[in-house]
């Protein structure tokens, strides 16, 4: 079962929690989301939601500027979210070797 149309998604509340109780790392979330944010913002701005204020307050804490309109955050949206790379570094993409055969076995 979807979530009714009048009412945001788990996740975004959970993300403010956390901004507002790890204000360092929380804060560069919202930042590296401002355009999803703004995005949310607008349509929810278009369609007359009572959640469309609770946007326009988070994104007028976000420093910088706002997108000027839908096609400027559209623009910032394409190029996507910051690619996660924590603890990905010790792994290289390579396929594992072989195991090698288990001594004393006579194989």
């Amino acid at each position: 079962m979807g979530t009714p149309e009048d009412e945001l998604p788990d996740h975004l509340p959970l993300l403010l929690e956390f901004a507002a109780r790890c204000p360092a790392p929380g804060s560069r979330l919202l930042r590296d989301h401002r355009a999803a944010l703004e995005l949310l913002r607008m349509a929810l701005t278009d369609h007359g939601s009572p959640y469309a204020d609770i946007l326009c307050a988070v994104c007028d804490t976000l420093p910088g500027p706002a997108p000027a309109d839908r096609a400027a955050a559209l623009a910032l949206a394409r190029g996507g979210p910051p690619t996660e790379t924590v603890g990905l570094a010790p792994f290289a993409a390579t396929t594992p070797a072989a195991p090698s055969p288990v001594e004393g076995t006579g194989r």
